[in-house]
Formats: C-alpha cells, sequence, structure tokens
C-alpha cells in the first residue's frame, strides 16, 4: 500500500478500525451462509428434512444480520473517506500555501482546482474505496478457505496454488496502468484550465460577438480529456477482463476436484455446493484484491505531483520588526529566464520610510518586477536586497509581506460579508475598524448600505465599485498595521475622479510610505511625490537615492 494512503488512514485509525469491524462481521455472516446452504442441501439429500428447515432457517438471519451490517458499513465508510478526503485538501493546500510565489504561479489556479477536486475524488475511489475492498474481500478469503479445509485437506491446497496464479497475472499490467492514470490526472487539469479560462474571456467573447467559442472550446477540451479517460478505461478494462477471466478458470477447477471427492464418496454431496460458494468468494476475493491493488498503485503517480511541489525552506530566517528605516536595492539585476534579456540590470533604489515613489515607463519596462522585488515575491536576483538593514535572505518571506498593502487593478473580493473582507476574519475590535473605514473614506458607503457592514459582498465584488473595492483593500492592510503602500496602476481602471480621490488619500497621508507604478502620473499626484524615477534606467547601472 502506498505510504500516503497508510498516513490517512492511520490518522483517522478509530473511525477505520470501526470500519474494519463492521467488515469482518459481514465476512463471517456471509461465510456462515454459505456452510449453512451446504449442510441445507445434504440434509435435503439424505432425507433429513427438519434439519434442512434449520438451516435455512440460520442462513436466512445470517443473511439478514449481513445486510443490515452492509447499511451500518456504507455510512461508516462514507464518513471515513469524507474525513481523509478532507485531510488530503487540507494537506495540498498547506504545501501550495508554503511554496513559493514563482512555484504558485507556475500553474494556473484551475490546475490547483482539479487536484483538489478531481484527483481527490480518484484518490477516494482508487485508494480508500479499494483499500476497503482489499479488507472485505480478504476477510471473505480467509473465512472461505478455512470453511473448505474443513471439508478436505486437498481443496485448501488447490485454492493456494490457484491462488498464487490470480496473484502473479495483474503484475503485467502495473506500469501501463499508472502511466494511463496519471495522463488521465493531467487531461483533467487541462480540462479545469480551458474551461475556466474560455467562461472567464465571456465578456471579451461576447464584445467580439463570438460566444460560440465558449461552446467550441468546451467541447475541444472535453475530447481532449475524453481520449484519456478512455484509454484509462480500455486499459483498465483489459486488466479486469484478464484477472476475472483466470479466476473464473480456477473456480472451475476448485470444482472439478469437489466433483471427484464427491464421486470417490470422500466428501458429502453438500461439499458440491459449498465448493461453489467458497471458491466463488475465495477466487472472486482474490481477484477484487488484485483489481483492488492495481487501482491502488495507479494513484502513486498523483500523490508524487503533490510532493513535486517545493516547499519553501525557512529553516535560520528571522521576522522583520515594523519598518523604520528604508527598503534599499543595491546592484540589482533580475531576467525572468535564462535566455532572457535583464529587465533589471545593476539597479539600486532606496524607498525611505514614509516617503512616496512613482515608478514611470512604457509597458514591459520592469516597474512591476520592482515591486516585487520590493515584497519579496521574486528571488532569482543578484544583488542586495535590504529590509531596513536586514538582508531580504535571511527574513521569513511571509513576515516581509506582512508589512506591504499591495493594490493592483483588480483587488480580490472575497464573497463574504464586507466586515469579513474587511478583517479578513480576524478578531479586531468595532473602534479599530470604524476608524480605518474613516481613515480610508469608506464611512459613508458603510452608513448607505442597509446591512451595514453585514452587507454581503458578492462574487469578484461585483457590487462595489472599483474605487470602493482599493479602499476596502487599503483598509485590510491598515488593520493589520502595514504602513508601506506598493500600487501597481491600481487606478488604471477608474474613472478619472475616483482614480484621483484614491490617489490623493494614500499619497497624502503622511504615516505610509508608497510606491506608485503608473503610466499616467497626474500633475496633481507628481506634486505629492519626492521621487519619480523613469524605467528607462532599470537596465542602465543607475542608483536612485
Amino acid at each position: 500500500m502506498d505510504k500516503h494512503l497508510r498516513h490517512y488512514l492511520w490518522e483517522f485509525k478509530g473511525p477505520n478500525s470501526l470500519l474494519v469491524i463492521i467488515v469482518l462481521f459481514m465476512a463471517v455472516m456471509q461465510t456462515a451462509n454459505g456452510i449453512g446452504s451446504a449442510n441445507a442441501l445434504t440434509a435435503l439429500v439424505v432425507g433429513q428434512f427438519p434439519k434442512f428447515l434449520l438451516w435455512v432457517g440460520l442462513m436466512t438471519a445470517a443473511y439478514a444480520l449481513y445486510c443490515g451490517l452492509m447499511g451500518v458499513q456504507q455510512y461508516q465508510f462514507s464518513r471515513c473517506r469524507q474525513l481523509m478526503n478532507t485531510a488530503i485538501r487540507r494537506d495540498i493546500t498547506a504545501r501550495l500555501s508554503n511554496t513559493s510565489y514563482e512555484v504558485f504561479h507556475s500553474q494556473s489556479p484551475a490546475v490547483y482546482a482539479s487536484w483538489l477536486t478531481n484527483d481527490v475524488h480518484t484518490i477516494g475511489v482508487n485508494g480508500f474505496y479499494d483499500a476497503l475492498e482489499i479488507v472485505e474481500s480478504s476477510f471473505s478469503v480467509i473465512f472461505a478457505a478455512a470453511a473448505l479445509t474443513a471439508y478436505h485437506y486437498s481443496l485448501s491446497i488447490a485454492v493456494l496454488v490457484l491462488a498464487v496464479v490470480v496473484y502473479l497475472v495483474p503484475k503485467a499490467f502495473d506500469t501501463s496502468l499508472q502511466a494511463h492514470s496519471l495522463a488521465m490526472t493531467h487531461a483533467n487539469e487541462r480540462l479545469m484550465g480551458r474551461i475556466s479560462d474560455v467562461l472567464s474571456g465571456f465578456d471579451a467573447l461576447n464584445l467580439l460577438s463570438l460566444r460560440k467559442l465558449l461552446v467550441k472550446r468546451t467541447v475541444a477540451a472535453s475530447n481532449d480529456v475524453a481520449v484519456h479517460v478512455n484509454s484509462w478505461q480500455k486499459m483498465y478494462g483489459i486488466t479486469n477482463a484478464t484477472i476475472w477471466g483466470t479466476s473464473a478458470i480456477c473456480q472451475n477447477l476448485v470444482l472439478l476436484l469437489t466433483g471427484y471427492l464427491v464421486w470417490q464418496h470422500l466428501v458429502p454431496v453438500g461439499t458440491v455446493n459449498a465448493s461453489m460458494n467458497f471458491a466463488g468468494l475465495i477466487f472472486s476475493g482474490l481477484t477484487s484484491v488484485m483489481s483492488s491493488y492495481m487501482d491502488m498503485k495507479s494513484i502513486i503517480p498523483i500523490f508524487n505531483k503533490f510532493d513535486q511541489v517545493p516547499v519553501r525552506d525557512t529553516a535560520g530566517l528571522e521576522k522583520v520588526a515594523p519598518f523604520t528605516t528604508a527598503l534599499q536595492m543595491h546592484d540589482i539585476t533580475f531576467a525572468y529566464s535564462e535566455e532572457s534579456q535583464p529587465i533589471l540590470k545593476n539597479f539600486s533604489l532606496t524607498v525611505a520610510k514614509n516617503k512616496k515613489y512613482a515608478l514611470i515607463g512604457p509597458s514591459g519596462s520592469g516597474k512591476s518586477t520592482v515591486l516585487n522585488l520590493l515584497i519579496g515575491n521574486l528571488t532569482n536576483y543578484t544583488g542586495t536586497l535590504l529590509y531596513d538593514t536586514t538582508n531580504y535572505r535571511q527574513i521569513l518571506p511571509d513576515s516581509l509581506i506582512a508589512q506591504v498593502t499591495y493594490l493592483d487593478q483588480t483587488p480580490f473580493m472575497f464573497n463574504d460579508t464586507l466586515k469579513n473582507n474587511l478583517t479578513m476574519g480576524e478578531p479586531y475590535s468595532d473602534t479599530a475598524v470604524a476608524t480605518v473605514i474613516q481613515r480610508v473614506g469608506l464611512a459613508k458607503m458603510v452608513a448607505d448600505l442597509p446591512g451595514g457592514l453585514s452587507t454581503m459582498v458578492e462574487k469578484d465584488g461585483h457590487n462595489l465599485s472599483g474605487g470602493q473595492k482599493q479602499r476596502i483593500v487599503l483598509a485590510r492592510g491598515l488593520l493589520q498595521g502595514r504602513q508601506i503602500v506598493f500600487m501597481d496602476e491600481s487606478t488604471a481602471s477608474l474613472d478619472p475622479l475616483s482614480a484621483q480621490a484614491i490617489e490623493e488619500m494614500i499619497v497624502t497621508d503622511p504615516h505610509l510610505t508608497v510606491v506608485m507604478v503608473t503610466h499616467h502620473l497626474r500633475p496633481v499626484i507628481a506634486d505629492q511625490m519626492d521621487q519619480v524615477i523613469n524605467s528607462t534606467v532599470f537596465t542602465t547601472t543607475h542608483s536612485v537615492k
């Protein structure tokens, strides 16, 4: 069994142990039913009708109890599976939350959504369900083999030999099944990504009168995943057909041996019924075990994929204190890949506390790159970055980010109350919230809302204006004590009056350190800046103080 499956099964060992006990009693009842069937037939053949009725009654009771336990088992398995599915999602998101900015953005959110939905579902079906199948089938095989041995030792020997054959047959399909399973998970990731992409582009397609592309691209993405799902099912079908065919042959061989024993008067005639019943249980159980084993092997690449997400090494790194003096870039050179030209070359910049800076210049010239370096998102640079007097290489990334509020063109709003969008669920006092609301100019908006701070913010903040969303994001940072504000074209999509109001509110606040990236620096805002830096200096050896 894969180590990951063992980990989650053991994490919830209490509920899983109860499930195993239920399955054990189901196997006992199943075996009792089989023994009763064989004895009933023997009693009937020898003319002992009262015994026949007794055994039929016992069979009925055993089967009724088996059915009752089956209902309990299904509920308990669902409970265990949901606990383990949640734990997998917890661990995946914990890993993603502790990887670097660059690694996280190497995949689209749709890929991660596929991990947390499609892949977790696959693990539940091919992992946890099959683990249950193995336990259930193993109990059935053990009790059935013991029952057959009680009739004649040769039956158990035959079963043992044939069991080895059933075990060896599926081995030939291991590698191929794993490869097909991994290809299917990647196809599901592409499906999620393509559907998410085309649905997100609805407005653009609408304006281009190309809504038909919604259908065309969705069908194309669905056809891609269908190819890989069908390929996996084909391989799975071939494997199962081979396993079950081998099992059927083995059952018939045991039946032939039983017929010979009855013919030789070595066992009672009811043994034929027992042989058919228990041999069927044994070989169908072994087949189920091997089939489930193959399924479980197929999820190993999925877990390996999760494990390949690198986790940040934060050993020896230190938290930073609140900002006191300056952020400094010394001789920074940065390129997005080894093949591309540096977007920054030997560039230096000092951002002093409570000062205001504007970075201007054409799109793609590196302005946003400077912000992402200063906030610690980008780490593959040469040169030195300092927070006050501490080198960025020695800083816990989260503690650095905790000092900065980052405003971009599309501030993210959660589908939650306005208050929770401000506080992010942290227990700030009503006074602190009210003070920040007043400071960022949201007091009138909150007062005019029928529900006040309890008003629900719609998905993506559709019931808020762009300016209101900018103010909410700023308020989040101020509540957390962040006094550094990075503005990355944050007002570019706002109307001129709203944009200027937001910018003036921020750059005139004497307690904020501001770095603003903009294509359009308004004269009134430029007058408030301590320094305006043109991006033409980014690729020349230049120092900005």
